[in-house]
């Protein structure tokens, strides 16, 4: 038979996986968790955090006549604003036999369990991450660029484009923002190809229609609060905390186009209306904006605006000079007022926009539950119910991890945006 080799013995050898294998093909960081744990954190008990927008103060003043009388007293001007928190949630199910087969030396990385458990933390932080920056109350994700018919693939819409979906999601396409009807439910993504925004679907083949709206399956009209609807000025959405902005114009914050003669039409980043968003922040009482968030794209027109002439230092020991393209985090800053506003990146930003956050004066968490494993005495597993008739647990068990949160913004008028800036990483302008 001859000797021994690892072909004819092949069944006998287990594979092995080096841990780098383990990182599957997807986004899986989350800046904006780190950027709201330095706002102050308000829970939401009972009903919700109930908090006054001030819009401004008495005006009992007068330059008065001598010995001549005070004018009518008025009141201050406010209106109340409502934050509730938002359940995220991410689950798993494994069965009893493969949580025992699947341990120690029976399944790499730590074991199936934990595999599963990590790839659930993950998957509901990614969902945080892009609920809280994309979000405006209704749960969009994307938006349907142009009419298909009967194909498996859409094409998504600047500025949004594809920056929140990510393959594996479970998505439902609506034809309304609010109160729409469904057109496509319950479909997996299967591709997405980010240099046209294409995005590929599972399932039978469909027709969709412009402008149709991307959703989590189930997820329609979910009330998270994000970035790209609380830093807003109407079009997005009229709605902040349950008030009008169109009632309350003090609610709008400071949105204006890299565009100054043609809004609409994106045209190249300048530090003049980079400075034009600062300054209307500014006049507006606000001084604090301590982050400026954007995407690649952006990020890449700042530095075609501030390399401008290189100048490469002259190394003394070598006689040789150093030539350093490219940056890395923290080199990208903004001069306003009291100082440097770092700009960082967030690649749940919307494309050829910036924005300009008063993330310590004006944002809060509203967390009435941290991100967590359900925990049920001692352990967060528990046996799964059974959806055979007569019969109590199926023999397997059912792990939950479990947030329940929201973002607010006090004085949106303090915070504001840069729209229409030529984006040629995300949208491809």
């Amino acid at each position: 038979m001859g000797y021994s080799t690892t072909s004819n013995l092949s069944n006998s050898l287990r594979r092995h996986y080096n841990d780098r294998y383990y990182r599957a093909f997807e986004q899986d960081f989350a800046p904006i968790l780190d950027e709201l744990d330095e706002a102050p954190d308000e829970p939401t008990p009972g009903t919700g955090w109930f908090f006054p927008f001030y819009l401004s103060t008495p005006d009992n003043t007068r330059v008065a006549a001598e010995g001549g009388p005070i004018n009518t007293t008025s009141q201050r001007r406010e209106v109340q604003g409502q934050v509730n928190a938002v359940e995220f949630v991410a689950w798993l199910q494994i069965s009893e036999l493969l949580k025992n087969t699947g341990a120690k030396d029976g399944a790499w990385n730590g074991g199936e369990l934990k595999r599963q458990m990590d790839e659930a933390t993950k998957r509901v932080t990614m969902l945080m991450q892009r609920m809280f920056t994309i979000s405006h109350g209704t749960g969009r994700l994307a938006v349907i660029n142009a009419p298909t018919v009967t194909t498996n693939t859409f094409v998504a819409k600047a500025p949004e484009c594809v920056t929140n979906l990510m393959r594996g999601d479970r998505i439902d396409v609506y034809n309304l923002d609010t109160g729409g009807a469904i057109q496509l439910q319950d479909r997996t993504i299967t591709a997405i190809n980010r240099s046209t925004n294409t995005v590929t679907f599972s399932g039978a083949a469909a027709s969709l229609t412009a402008n149709h709206g991307v959703y989590k399956t189930g997820d329609y009209g979910r009330g998270v609060n994000g970035i790209h609807g609380l830093i807003d000025n109407g079009p997005i959405t009229d709605n902040v905390h349950g008030q009008s902005r169109t009632t309350y114009p003090d609610l709008q914050s400071q949105v204006y186009s890299a565009n100054a003669t043609t809004p609409g039409t994106p045209a190249a980043l300048t530090e003049d209306r980079m400075r034009v968003v600062n300054d209307a922040i500014w006049m507006e009482g606000g001084h604090d904006v301590d982050q400026v968030w954007v995407n690649k794209g952006v990020m890449n027109a700042f530095f075609e605006i501030s390399t401008g002439n290189r100048r490469y230092t002259m190394e003394r020991s070598s006689g040789t000079t150093q030539f350093h393209l490219g940056y890395k985090e923290g080199d990208a800053l903004w001069s306003y007022d009291k100082g440097d506003i770092t700009i960082k990146a967030n690649p749940s930003i919307p494309a050829r926009t910036m924005y300009f956050v008063s993330l310590k004066s004006t944002f809060y968490k509203n967390t009435v539950k941290k991100l967590g494993w359900l925990d049920e005495g001692g352990s967060v597993l528990r046996l799964t119910p059974s959806t055979t008739s007569g019969i109590s647990f199926d023999l397997a068990w059912t792990a939950i991890i479990y947030a329940a949160c929201n973002i607010s913004c006090i004085a949106p008028i303090w915070n504001g945006r840069l729209d229409d800036i030529l984006d040629h990483s995300v949208a491809h302008d």
